[in-house]
């Protein structure tokens, strides 16, 4: 009996549809990309340096049907991320995000191994604590000692306080924690030097800004003079006008005092004092000293302040000085002495330039190279000596001799 052809077409589907049942199904095909998306954990909020709520969650496919065990790849610039591995059965891989030690937008993105260009991004808002200034602003204290009100500040979150943290002040060597308060404080030492001291509490490990406390460092009381250094140990003067003395008045640390009244006196020699007075803002003080009309010889000027001891300053004569008080060049003074025979002459360098002595058309040999440097001559022959410098002849000196 012929069977229809109708009835053979359906023969044959029903034949090829047994034939499939008997055997695996095709997958897809490898060659088709896999695809990866987000699906939980972007736009949460947490406060820095913490993990948030949820993880990051992502699935791979591949033409809808999830892959396990491919290999996801996490990555941020923004923090920490702990990754769970590869794919489970259902395609899910995760990730734990430790936001970073700073508030504001974080971002992270997931990514297939095999695949740079399938990529999800994840969004976070990353919020820091907030440190606001307590007490302890304002302060002045002595050097040397301690603040009298602790410096305090209170660290919150979502305007609760916040226990626990670690607050770094810029004058301790170990943070300090804040308490159940939220409170940290800190007893500072004002150190050595006198000024506008500036004190500052972090919470240590998040890149917020600080708390500054401004304080006063006082001088203490006076406790020494001290005579300010000079190029040479030995100081001169001439015949000609005065002759300045200075001072400091410090504390115990080197801090100079104002308001500090000084006494001058002449130790030795005889004469009067111009000026003086009290120390200025940076503890100096000075006077001016007119020796004795007619004196030639050494001077020393002493300064006192209260009890404590006092300091002097010695300076031997000199005919002739070189100076520079310009700056521009030495300037030689007075141009001329008289003295009688047997006078030893004595030029002293008080300058910046070097200087060759000797008598006008004669060989010259007095050498004045450095400040403080001294060349003395005697002169026992009645009469006008003029002497010169050979290095610059505009530099002349007469030394009149009178029996």
């Amino acid at each position: 009996m012929s069977v229809p052809c109708q009835a053979r077409a359906a023969l044959c589907a029903l034949a090829l549809f047994v034939a499939s049942c008997g055997s695996d199904p095709a997958g897809p095909p490898e060659t088709q990309r896999l695809a990866i998306s987000a699906e939980s954990g972007s736009n949460q909020s947490g406060r820095a340096t913490t993990t948030l709520p949820s993880p990051l969650k992502v699935r791979v496919l591949r033409e809808g049907i999830p892959v396990p065990g491919v290999q996801v790849i996490w990555e941020t610039d923004d923090g920490a991320l702990e990754a769970s591995g590869a794919t489970n059965a259902f395609g899910f891989a995760s990730a734990i995000w430790t936001l970073p030690p700073r508030g504001g937008a974080a971002y992270a993105t997931a990514r297939i191994e095999a695949d740079e260009a399938a990529s999800v991004q994840f969004r976070a808002e990353s919020r820091a604590p907030a440190l606001r200034k307590v007490s302890g602003d304002g302060q002045a204290v002595t050097v040397g000692g301690k603040v009298q009100e602790p410096l305090r500040v209170q660290a919150t979150f979502d305007g609760e306080p916040l226990p626990g943290l670690s607050v770094h002040w810029s004058c301790l060597a170990a943070p300090v924690l804040t308490d159940d308060d939220g409170m940290s404080s800190a007893t500072c030492g004002m150190g050595e030097r006198a000024g506008a001291v500036v004190q500052e509490a972090r919470i240590q490990g998040l890149e917020v800004p600080g708390v500054s406390f401004s304080l006063t460092a006082t001088p203490g009381p006076l406790a020494v003079l001290r005579v300010p250094e000079v190029w040479f140990d030995t100081r001169y003067w001439t015949g000609s006008g005065g002759i300045t003395m200075s001072v400091f008045a410090l504390d115990a640390y080197g801090n100079g005092l104002e308001g500090v009244s000084v006494s001058w006196s002449f130790a030795i020699g005889a004469g009067s004092f111009e000026g003086g007075g009290t120390s200025d803002a940076s503890g100096w003080a000075s006077v001016v000293a007119k020796p004795a009309d007619g004196y030639a010889g050494d001077l020393q000027l002493r300064a006192a302040a209260g009890s404590i001891e006092a300091v002097s300053s010695t300076f031997h004569y000199a005919h002739f000085m070189f100076s520079n008080p310009t700056g521009f060049g030495d300037y030689p003074f007075p141009a001329g002495v008289s003295v009688s025979p047997g006078t030893v002459v004595r030029w002293a360098h008080a300058g910046s330039e070097s200087h060759l002595l000797g008598p006008a058309g004669g060989t010259a040999s007095g050498r004045l190279d450095n400040f403080g440097d001294v060349f003395e001559q005697a002169f026992t022959t009645a009469g006008v000596h003029e002497w010169t410098c050979a290095l610059h002849s505009w530099e002349t000196f007469t030394v009149t001799v009178t029996p």
